[in-house]
């Protein structure tokens, strides 16, 4: 589980279970996070999946193989 949301986000008692690319307005920090397992990221906020997929591609970080978890 990859608890990326800051505290006071409306999303952060959500159940995060399933791998993937995570794009939320409380993500306020400058950098993609990647999570514990390496293929999770939390891009942020105001990040487009266009730029988080141009994000891992340039950072060889594969996106996870999940169907529709990744850009």
């Amino acid at each position: 589980m990859f608890n990326h949301h800051l505290p006071g986000c409306s999303h952060a008692d959500d159940t995060m279970s399933a791998s993937g690319d995570y794009f939320c307005d409380c993500h306020g920090f400058g950098e993609p996070q990647v999570g514990p397992n390496g293929s999770d990221v939390a891009f942020p906020a105001g990040w487009t999946q266009i730029q988080a997929r141009a994000w891992r591609q340039k950072n060889g970080l594969l996106p996870p193989s999940e169907p529709g978890s990744g850009p």
